[in-house]
């Protein structure tokens, strides 16, 4: 995790990129993620106003642990993709390199005013969360159709299942590492879990893949006002990768804080489906559908095995954003790895 430093944006280059009468900014922190990025929001004059207007400004560092262009991926997601999806998001000034820095930058219109961003421990609604998955199937849809050709894809983050079948056979002692420290409850029928997965790979990682959010947080989705009619926003893509379009379904119901403990989890991904078959006119049999989302519940939860551990064992500050994220993520993570191995 980085600390925020002041941030003096230069005011010659937001005259380029949003105005050129701009006169004053004022510069306010509104979030520190756990990956090298500092979210601001500018309050800006231009010369001759009396009033002001805000910007937000997503300056993200290099220097990721195992993820050198991690750095990138969000502006060139702006640059290369985004024009290609019909989804509802804030007007766009730049996503770049930020000139005189190492740092690059996201520079978008606030959009805080129609849309509600919660905070991490809020608690979904079924009104809101069908607002949200219309706009995941959305993304999944067209997502199918731009997503880039194998060759071209190194930048986005990599499948779940390279992680999961390149580290394998680390998997199980990091478990008993967690339940000898007392963070996990004994989970004897691991070891079934992570083989039936990589047995069921060559197969299920065959079905249609498409553009993965990876990251359904409510922090990272605006919700709108009319929720039966107007579908959320996504903000935040630092993680975009490919696959499954189950993958961000089973996150959606893998929150640290069980935003979704409200939720219908039958009843959401039924809606989910319906959207999908307006959209594109077909739609799995519930049978495959089911089978699909087993195997993505459990591919997000042994990806997540190292994390865990990791942090674990190299626990952030006590207080700090991530240590309060994980001090919960580690007993929901469970609480799936439970499930899951029971019926194995």
């Amino acid at each position: 995790m980085i600390t925020p430093t002041h941030y003096s944006p230069s005011l010659d280059f937001l005259r380029q990129v949003i105005a050129p009468d701009i006169s004053e900014v004022t510069v306010e922190t509104i979030k520190v993620s756990a990956s090298p990025s500092v979210i601001y929001r500018l309050a800006l004059v231009r010369a001759g106003a009396n009033k002001t207007f805000s910007i937000i400004a997503k300056r993200i560092a290099p220097g990721w642990p195992d993820d050198p262009g991690g750095h990138e991926r969000e502006c060139r997601f702006y640059r290369c993709l985004r024009p290609w999806l019909d989804l509802p998001g804030p007007h766009l000034y730049y996503a770049g390199p930020e000139p005189g820095s190492d740092h690059h930058v996201v520079i978008m219109a606030d959009v805080a005013g129609p849309y509600r961003f919660p905070s991490p421990t809020y608690v979904w609604t079924q009104a809101e969360i069908r607002s949200i998955l219309r706009t995941y199937a959305r993304l999944h849809s067209q997502g199918e159709r731009c997503l880039p050709p194998p060759a071209e894809r190194e930048w986005l983050m990599a499948r779940h299942e390279e992680r999961v079948s390149a580290r394998a056979h680390e998997l199980p002692p990091m478990v008993a590492t967690l339940v000898e420290r007392g963070v996990w409850r004994p989970l004897p029928r691991f070891p079934y879990l992570l083989q039936q997965t990589l047995a069921d790979m060559p197969r299920l990682a065959q079905e249609p893949a498409t553009l993965l959010h990876n990251d359904v947080y409510p922090p990272n989705l605006g919700l709108p006002a009319g929720l039966a009619r107007n579908d959320a926003l996504i903000v935040d893509w630092e993680m975009l990768g490919w696959g499954l379009a189950q993958m961000d379904l089973a996150f959606m119901f893998l929150q640290p804080f069980r935003s979704h403990q409200s939720l219908d989890r039958d009843a959401a991904l039924n809606y989910y489906w319906a959207q999908r078959q307006k959209l594109e006119g077909r739609q799995q049999t519930a049978v495959a559908r089911q089978a699909i989302q087993r195997y993505a519940d459990a591919l997000w939860a042994l990806w997540l095995v190292p994390v865990a551990y990791r942090m674990a064992l190299s626990p952030y500050p006590a207080g700090s954003g991530p240590r309060i994220y994980w001090d919960s993520m580690f007993g929901v993570l469970e609480e799936r790895l439970q499930q899951l191995c029971r019926h194995v």
